[in-house]
Protein backbone atom coordinates (compact mmCIF):
# COMPACT_ATOMS: atom_id res chain seq x y z
CA UNK A 1 0.00 0.00 0.00
CA UNK A 2 1.75 3.13 -1.23
CA UNK A 3 2.15 5.68 1.38
CA UNK A 4 3.67 8.36 -0.71
CA UNK A 5 0.94 10.96 0.18
CA UNK A 6 1.31 14.20 -1.88
CA UNK A 7 -0.22 17.72 -0.23
CA UNK A 8 -1.68 20.00 -2.57
CA UNK A 9 0.40 23.47 -2.04
CA UNK A 10 -2.44 25.06 -0.25
CA UNK A 11 -2.48 22.44 2.00
CA UNK A 12 1.85 22.44 2.49
CA UNK A 13 1.48 26.50 3.18
CA UNK A 14 -1.53 25.75 6.17
CA UNK A 15 0.80 23.55 7.93
CA UNK A 16 4.06 25.14 7.37
CA UNK A 17 2.49 28.56 8.69
CA UNK A 18 1.37 26.16 11.58
CA UNK A 19 4.48 24.90 12.53
CA UNK A 20 6.23 27.69 12.10
CA UNK A 21 4.47 29.42 14.63
CA UNK A 22 5.12 26.60 17.28
CA UNK A 23 2.30 24.63 16.91
CA UNK A 24 1.40 20.87 15.42
CA UNK A 25 -0.74 20.53 12.55
CA UNK A 26 -1.69 17.66 10.15
CA UNK A 27 -3.98 16.84 7.24
CA UNK A 28 -6.36 13.97 9.36
CA UNK A 29 -9.59 11.44 8.59
CA UNK A 30 -10.95 10.85 5.18
CA UNK A 31 -8.18 12.79 2.74
CA UNK A 32 -5.46 10.34 4.76
CA UNK A 33 -7.58 7.30 4.08
CA UNK A 34 -8.17 8.10 0.98
CA UNK A 35 -4.77 9.09 -0.30
CA UNK A 36 -3.71 5.78 1.13
CA UNK A 37 -5.97 3.72 -0.66
CA UNK A 38 -5.68 5.75 -3.73
CA UNK A 39 -9.27 7.29 -4.17
CA UNK A 40 -9.88 10.94 -4.88
CA UNK A 41 -9.94 13.57 -2.07
CA UNK A 42 -12.85 15.81 -2.16
CA UNK A 43 -11.88 18.12 1.54
CA UNK A 44 -9.12 18.33 2.73
CA UNK A 45 -9.04 18.66 6.54
CA UNK A 46 -6.77 19.25 9.31
CA UNK A 47 -5.83 18.94 13.15
CA UNK A 48 -3.36 21.34 15.43
CA UNK A 49 -2.55 22.36 18.74
CA UNK A 50 -3.35 25.61 17.70
CA UNK A 51 -6.84 27.09 19.33
CA UNK A 52 -9.30 28.67 17.12
CA UNK A 53 -8.28 32.01 17.63
CA UNK A 54 -4.46 31.65 16.92
CA UNK A 55 -5.67 30.02 13.90
CA UNK A 56 -7.64 33.31 12.57
CA UNK A 57 -4.69 35.52 13.53
CA UNK A 58 -2.48 33.51 11.20
CA UNK A 59 -4.27 33.61 8.18
CA UNK A 60 -6.04 36.08 6.07
CA UNK A 61 -9.11 34.97 5.09
CA UNK A 62 -11.15 32.64 7.55
CA UNK A 63 -14.33 32.03 8.26
CA UNK A 64 -15.59 30.86 11.62
CA UNK A 65 -17.80 27.85 10.60
CA UNK A 66 -17.89 25.99 13.68
CA UNK A 67 -15.53 27.90 16.04
CA UNK A 68 -17.35 27.10 19.72
CA UNK A 69 -16.13 23.28 18.07
CA UNK A 70 -12.92 24.20 17.13
CA UNK A 71 -13.48 24.38 14.01
CA UNK A 72 -12.52 27.36 11.50
CA UNK A 73 -12.16 27.69 7.86
CA UNK A 74 -8.94 28.88 6.10
CA UNK A 75 -9.45 30.29 2.49
CA UNK A 76 -6.84 30.13 0.10
CA UNK A 77 -7.11 30.67 -3.45
CA UNK A 78 -10.82 30.35 -3.00
CA UNK A 79 -10.79 26.81 -1.97
CA UNK A 80 -12.44 26.03 1.82
CA UNK A 81 -9.83 23.99 4.43
CA UNK A 82 -11.31 23.24 7.72
CA UNK A 83 -9.39 23.24 10.54
CA UNK A 84 -9.81 21.79 13.84
CA UNK A 85 -8.29 22.18 17.44
CA UNK A 86 -7.03 19.24 18.83
CA UNK A 87 -10.35 18.03 21.03
CA UNK A 88 -12.42 16.00 23.07
CA UNK A 89 -15.92 15.43 22.70
CA UNK A 90 -16.51 15.40 26.05
CA UNK A 91 -20.54 13.72 26.57
CA UNK A 92 -22.87 13.56 24.49
CA UNK A 93 -26.69 14.62 24.92
CA UNK A 94 -28.73 13.95 21.37
CA UNK A 95 -27.04 11.00 19.96
CA UNK A 96 -25.36 12.94 17.66
CA UNK A 97 -23.60 16.16 18.95
CA UNK A 98 -21.07 16.65 22.29
CA UNK A 99 -22.45 19.19 24.80
CA UNK A 100 -19.26 20.67 24.81
CA UNK A 101 -15.90 20.04 23.57
CA UNK A 102 -12.38 20.39 25.48
CA UNK A 103 -8.98 21.32 23.67
CA UNK A 104 -6.17 19.05 24.61
CA UNK A 105 -2.77 18.92 24.23
CA UNK A 106 -1.97 15.87 22.22
CA UNK A 107 -2.50 14.37 18.75
CA UNK A 108 -3.07 10.95 20.22
CA UNK A 109 -6.00 12.20 22.16
CA UNK A 110 -7.63 14.21 19.21
CA UNK A 111 -7.26 10.71 17.56
CA UNK A 112 -9.00 9.12 19.96
CA UNK A 113 -12.34 10.36 19.61
CA UNK A 114 -13.13 9.87 15.93
CA UNK A 115 -15.49 7.05 14.95
CA UNK A 116 -13.12 4.60 12.89
CA UNK A 117 -9.74 3.81 12.84
CA UNK A 118 -9.10 3.74 9.03
CA UNK A 119 -9.91 8.02 9.83
CA UNK A 120 -7.93 8.39 12.70
CA UNK A 121 -5.08 8.40 10.85
CA UNK A 122 -2.86 11.81 10.95
CA UNK A 123 -0.04 13.15 8.48
CA UNK A 124 2.29 15.87 7.21
CA UNK A 125 5.83 15.74 5.60
CA UNK A 126 7.51 16.45 8.62
CA UNK A 127 6.57 13.59 11.21
CA UNK A 128 5.02 11.16 8.36
CA UNK A 129 2.11 8.88 9.50
CA UNK A 130 0.90 9.15 12.46
CA UNK A 131 -1.34 5.85 13.06
CA UNK A 132 -2.00 5.18 17.07
CA UNK A 133 -4.81 2.71 16.41
CA UNK A 134 -3.84 0.33 13.70
CA UNK A 135 -5.84 2.14 11.01
CA UNK A 136 -2.95 1.27 8.08
CA UNK A 137 -3.41 -2.54 8.98
CA UNK A 138 -7.14 -2.08 8.78
CA UNK A 139 -7.07 -0.17 5.32
CA UNK A 140 -4.51 -3.29 4.71
CA UNK A 141 -7.18 -5.96 5.56
CA UNK A 142 -10.74 -3.99 4.50
CA UNK A 143 -12.23 -3.20 7.95
CA UNK A 144 -14.23 -1.25 9.56
CA UNK A 145 -13.72 -1.22 13.00
CA UNK A 146 -14.48 1.53 15.61
CA UNK A 147 -11.62 3.45 17.82
CA UNK A 148 -12.43 2.01 21.19
CA UNK A 149 -15.56 0.61 22.40
CA UNK A 150 -18.09 0.47 19.44
CA UNK A 151 -21.01 0.72 22.38
CA UNK A 152 -19.48 3.96 23.43
CA UNK A 153 -18.87 5.44 19.71
CA UNK A 154 -22.26 4.76 18.87
CA UNK A 155 -24.00 6.30 21.88
CA UNK A 156 -22.14 9.36 21.49
CA UNK A 157 -23.20 9.78 17.60
CA UNK A 158 -25.61 7.18 16.42
CA UNK A 159 -25.35 8.34 13.03
CA UNK A 160 -21.90 6.47 13.11
CA UNK A 161 -23.69 3.41 12.89
CA UNK A 162 -24.92 3.92 9.41
CA UNK A 163 -21.69 5.78 8.72
CA UNK A 164 -19.91 2.21 8.99
CA UNK A 165 -22.53 0.78 6.34
CA UNK A 166 -21.57 3.68 4.19
CA UNK A 167 -18.26 3.02 4.26
CA UNK A 168 -18.33 -1.05 4.06
CA UNK A 169 -20.12 -0.20 1.16
CA UNK A 170 -18.37 2.30 -0.65
CA UNK A 171 -15.23 1.20 0.27
CA UNK A 172 -16.08 -2.44 -0.29
CA UNK A 173 -14.34 -3.47 2.92
CA UNK A 174 -16.24 -5.80 5.54
CA UNK A 175 -16.86 -4.73 9.15
CA UNK A 176 -15.32 -5.78 12.01
CA UNK A 177 -17.50 -8.51 14.17
CA UNK A 178 -17.48 -6.77 17.47
CA UNK A 179 -18.40 -3.51 15.83
CA UNK A 180 -21.06 -5.05 13.70
CA UNK A 181 -22.92 -6.88 16.74
CA UNK A 182 -22.52 -3.62 18.62
CA UNK A 183 -24.83 -2.12 15.88
CA UNK A 184 -27.19 -4.41 16.99
CA UNK A 185 -27.22 -3.68 20.25
CA UNK A 186 -28.06 -0.20 19.76
CA UNK A 187 -29.68 -0.01 16.39
CA UNK A 188 -32.75 1.64 17.60
CA UNK A 189 -31.05 4.69 18.84
CA UNK A 190 -30.21 5.59 14.92
CA UNK A 191 -34.05 7.18 15.37
CA UNK A 192 -33.11 9.98 17.29
CA UNK A 193 -31.13 11.10 14.14
CA UNK A 194 -32.69 13.63 11.77
CA UNK A 195 -34.26 12.09 8.68
CA UNK A 196 -32.66 14.21 6.53
CA UNK A 197 -29.11 13.51 7.95
CA UNK A 198 -30.44 9.19 7.43
CA UNK A 199 -31.47 10.15 3.96
CA UNK A 200 -27.97 11.70 2.96
CA UNK A 201 -26.71 8.40 4.32
CA UNK A 202 -28.95 6.23 2.75
CA UNK A 203 -28.41 7.94 -0.17
CA UNK A 204 -24.44 6.85 -0.33
CA UNK A 205 -25.53 3.45 0.51
CA UNK A 206 -27.63 3.00 -2.35
CA UNK A 207 -25.17 4.84 -4.95
CA UNK A 208 -22.35 2.34 -3.51
CA UNK A 209 -20.91 -0.26 -5.99
CA UNK A 210 -21.81 -2.85 -3.20
CA UNK A 211 -24.88 -1.22 -1.78
CA UNK A 212 -24.96 -3.65 1.31
CA UNK A 213 -28.30 -3.07 1.85
CA UNK A 214 -28.14 -7.08 3.39
CA UNK A 215 -25.84 -5.35 6.44
CA UNK A 216 -28.88 -2.46 6.96
CA UNK A 217 -31.04 -5.44 7.34
CA UNK A 218 -29.05 -7.98 9.47
CA UNK A 219 -27.46 -4.82 11.63
CA UNK A 220 -31.50 -3.79 12.69
CA UNK A 221 -30.96 -0.27 11.65
CA UNK A 222 -33.25 -1.40 8.42
CA UNK A 223 -36.33 -2.61 10.82
CA UNK A 224 -35.55 0.91 12.63
CA UNK A 225 -35.54 3.18 9.51
CA UNK A 226 -37.92 2.00 6.79
CA UNK A 227 -40.36 -0.85 8.81
CA UNK A 228 -42.38 -1.10 5.67
CA UNK A 229 -39.52 -3.53 4.43
CA UNK A 230 -38.99 -5.87 7.38
CA UNK A 231 -39.95 -9.01 5.31
CA UNK A 232 -38.06 -7.82 2.18
CA UNK A 233 -36.13 -10.74 1.05
CA UNK A 234 -32.19 -10.85 0.38
CA UNK A 235 -32.65 -11.30 -3.30
CA UNK A 236 -34.79 -7.98 -3.72
CA UNK A 237 -31.71 -6.70 -1.56
CA UNK A 238 -28.90 -7.85 -4.06
CA UNK A 239 -31.31 -6.49 -6.99
CA UNK A 240 -29.85 -2.88 -6.09
CA UNK A 241 -26.36 -3.94 -7.11
CA UNK A 242 -27.46 -5.03 -10.65
CA UNK A 243 -29.25 -1.29 -11.16
CA UNK A 244 -28.33 0.92 -13.00
CA UNK A 245 -26.50 3.64 -10.70
CA UNK A 246 -29.15 6.38 -9.94
CA UNK A 247 -31.02 7.14 -7.41
CA UNK A 248 -34.25 7.05 -9.03
CA UNK A 249 -34.17 3.52 -10.33
CA UNK A 250 -32.68 2.19 -7.18
CA UNK A 251 -35.22 3.25 -4.96
CA UNK A 252 -37.98 2.22 -6.93
CA UNK A 253 -36.50 -1.08 -7.11
CA UNK A 254 -36.02 -0.85 -3.28
CA UNK A 255 -39.65 0.09 -2.57
CA UNK A 256 -41.48 -1.28 -5.16
CA UNK A 257 -43.59 -4.06 -3.87
CA UNK A 258 -44.46 -1.71 -1.12
CA UNK A 259 -46.74 -0.50 -3.81
CA UNK A 260 -47.71 3.19 -4.75
CA UNK A 261 -48.95 4.39 -0.86
CA UNK A 262 -46.57 2.94 1.19
CA UNK A 263 -43.28 3.67 -0.91
CA UNK A 264 -44.78 7.95 -0.97
CA UNK A 265 -44.88 7.25 2.87
CA UNK A 266 -41.17 6.53 3.08
CA UNK A 267 -39.74 9.08 0.53
CA UNK A 268 -41.77 12.02 2.26
CA UNK A 269 -40.31 10.84 5.87
CA UNK A 270 -37.00 10.85 4.10
CA UNK A 271 -37.94 14.55 2.92
CA UNK A 272 -36.95 13.88 -0.46
CA UNK A 273 -37.46 16.61 -2.61
CA UNK A 274 -40.92 15.98 -4.83
CA UNK A 275 -39.53 15.43 -8.36
CA UNK A 276 -37.36 12.58 -6.78
CA UNK A 277 -40.84 11.26 -5.40
CA UNK A 278 -42.88 11.93 -8.33
CA UNK A 279 -40.42 10.09 -10.76
CA UNK A 280 -39.91 6.79 -8.05
CA UNK A 281 -43.76 6.66 -7.52
CA UNK A 282 -44.61 6.72 -11.17
CA UNK A 283 -42.18 3.68 -12.05
CA UNK A 284 -43.66 1.50 -9.03
CA UNK A 285 -47.16 2.60 -10.27
CA UNK A 286 -46.50 1.62 -13.98
CA UNK A 287 -43.71 -1.50 -13.47
CA UNK A 288 -46.27 -3.91 -14.76
CA UNK A 289 -47.17 -2.17 -17.60
CA UNK A 290 -46.84 -3.98 -21.00
CA UNK A 291 -45.16 -2.25 -23.51
CA UNK A 292 -45.09 -4.79 -26.29
CA UNK A 293 -46.57 -2.70 -28.85
CA UNK A 294 -46.24 1.08 -30.01
CA UNK A 295 -49.89 2.20 -29.24
CA UNK A 296 -48.93 0.94 -25.53
CA UNK A 297 -45.19 2.56 -25.64
CA UNK A 298 -46.97 5.99 -26.53
CA UNK A 299 -48.91 5.85 -24.06
CA UNK A 300 -46.57 5.26 -21.42
CA UNK A 301 -44.40 8.17 -23.13
CA UNK A 302 -47.35 10.99 -22.73
CA UNK A 303 -47.34 9.58 -19.04
CA UNK A 304 -44.09 9.54 -17.57
CA UNK A 305 -41.90 10.87 -20.28
CA UNK A 306 -38.49 9.76 -21.95
CA UNK A 307 -36.22 9.50 -19.53
CA UNK A 308 -38.38 7.05 -17.05
CA UNK A 309 -39.65 4.99 -19.64
CA UNK A 310 -36.15 4.02 -20.25
CA UNK A 311 -35.56 3.28 -16.54
CA UNK A 312 -38.76 1.72 -16.44
CA UNK A 313 -37.28 -0.36 -19.08
CA UNK A 314 -33.82 -1.58 -17.33
CA UNK A 315 -35.73 -2.25 -14.48
CA UNK A 316 -37.60 -4.75 -16.04
CA UNK A 317 -34.50 -5.96 -17.92
CA UNK A 318 -32.59 -6.38 -14.93
CA UNK A 319 -35.25 -8.30 -13.18
CA UNK A 320 -35.58 -10.44 -15.94
CA UNK A 321 -31.77 -11.36 -16.10
CA UNK A 322 -31.75 -11.69 -12.33
CA UNK A 323 -34.56 -14.41 -12.54
CA UNK A 324 -35.05 -17.95 -12.91
CA UNK A 325 -37.80 -18.23 -14.89
CA UNK A 326 -37.52 -20.63 -17.61
CA UNK A 327 -38.72 -17.84 -20.32
CA UNK A 328 -36.25 -14.95 -19.41
CA UNK A 329 -34.78 -15.39 -22.72
CA UNK A 330 -38.07 -14.81 -24.69
CA UNK A 331 -38.36 -12.01 -22.59
CA UNK A 332 -35.25 -9.96 -22.87
CA UNK A 333 -35.92 -10.89 -26.76
CA UNK A 334 -39.27 -8.96 -26.10
CA UNK A 335 -37.23 -5.86 -24.09
CA UNK A 336 -35.10 -5.26 -26.86
CA UNK A 337 -37.57 -4.96 -28.90
CA UNK A 338 -39.61 -2.97 -27.21
CA UNK A 339 -36.44 -0.55 -26.67
CA UNK A 340 -35.55 -0.32 -30.16
CA UNK A 341 -38.96 0.91 -30.98
CA UNK A 342 -38.88 3.38 -28.02
CA UNK A 343 -36.45 4.81 -29.71
CA UNK A 344 -37.73 4.71 -33.34
CA UNK A 345 -40.64 6.61 -31.90
CA UNK A 346 -38.67 8.90 -30.19
CA UNK A 347 -36.07 9.53 -33.10
CA UNK A 348 -38.58 9.78 -35.47
CA UNK A 349 -40.96 12.20 -33.93
CA UNK A 350 -43.89 10.48 -33.64
CA UNK A 351 -46.71 12.21 -31.59
CA UNK A 352 -47.25 10.93 -27.86
CA UNK A 353 -48.10 13.80 -26.03
CA UNK A 354 -50.53 16.93 -26.43
CA UNK A 355 -47.17 19.62 -27.00
CA UNK A 356 -46.89 17.69 -30.08
CA UNK A 357 -50.01 17.61 -31.81
CA UNK A 358 -50.83 19.99 -34.46
CA UNK A 359 -53.99 21.38 -32.82
CA UNK A 360 -54.62 23.43 -29.36
CA UNK A 361 -56.93 24.43 -27.02
CA UNK A 362 -57.50 27.64 -28.53
CA UNK A 363 -58.18 26.60 -31.61
CA UNK A 364 -61.30 24.14 -30.06
CA UNK A 365 -62.55 27.32 -28.70
CA UNK A 366 -61.99 29.20 -31.94
CA UNK A 367 -64.31 25.96 -32.76
CA UNK A 368 -67.16 27.13 -30.61
CA UNK A 369 -66.07 25.21 -27.73
CA UNK A 370 -66.48 26.55 -24.26
CA UNK A 371 -63.49 26.96 -21.71
CA UNK A 372 -63.31 23.94 -19.27
CA UNK A 373 -62.23 20.40 -18.97
CA UNK A 374 -64.23 19.64 -21.85
CA UNK A 375 -61.58 21.03 -23.70
CA UNK A 376 -59.16 19.02 -22.33
CA UNK A 377 -61.13 15.77 -23.03
CA UNK A 378 -61.50 16.95 -26.40
CA UNK A 379 -57.37 17.11 -27.18
CA UNK A 380 -56.65 13.40 -25.10
CA UNK A 381 -59.50 12.15 -27.44
CA UNK A 382 -57.19 13.24 -30.43
CA UNK A 383 -54.27 12.58 -29.20
CA UNK A 384 -55.24 9.01 -28.76
CA UNK A 385 -56.54 8.30 -32.16
CA UNK A 386 -52.99 10.33 -33.24
CA UNK A 387 -50.97 7.68 -31.02
CA UNK A 388 -53.09 4.57 -33.30
CA UNK A 389 -52.56 6.90 -36.30
CA UNK A 390 -49.30 9.46 -37.11
CA UNK A 391 -50.87 10.59 -40.21
CA UNK A 392 -54.15 12.37 -38.36
CA UNK A 393 -51.61 14.33 -36.87
CA UNK A 394 -52.18 17.40 -39.61
CA UNK A 395 -54.19 20.60 -38.28
CA UNK A 396 -56.58 20.61 -40.83
CA UNK A 397 -57.94 17.17 -40.38
CA UNK A 398 -57.86 17.54 -36.50
CA UNK A 399 -60.28 20.20 -36.81
CA UNK A 400 -62.31 18.15 -39.19
CA UNK A 401 -62.73 16.06 -36.44
CA UNK A 402 -62.91 17.87 -33.70
CA UNK A 403 -65.52 20.08 -35.67
CA UNK A 404 -68.00 16.58 -35.99
CA UNK A 405 -68.43 16.18 -31.96
CA UNK A 406 -71.70 17.45 -31.39
CA UNK A 407 -71.07 17.81 -27.25
CA UNK A 408 -69.08 21.26 -26.97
Amino acid sequence: MDLNIKLPEDVKFIIKTLIENGYEAYIVGGCVRDSIIGRNINDWDMTTSAEPEKVVELFDKVILTGIKHGTVTVVINNNHYEITTFRNDGEYDDNRHPIKVEFVKTLREDLARRDFTINAIAYNEECGVQDYFHGISDLNNKIIRTVGDPVLRFNEDALRMLRAVRFSAQLGFRIDENTFESIKKVSSNIVYISKERVRDELNKIILSDNTKFIDLKNSKLLEHLIPELNDINNDKLLQLNNMKNDIIIRLAVLLMNLGEDLAENVLKRFRYDNNTIRNVILLIKHKDFHLDSTINIKKMLNIIGEDLIYDLVNIKKAQIILSSDESKNNKLNLIDKSLLNIKDIINSGQCYSLKQMNINGRDLIELGYKKGKNIGEVLNHLLNLVMENSKLNNKEVLIRIAAEITDK
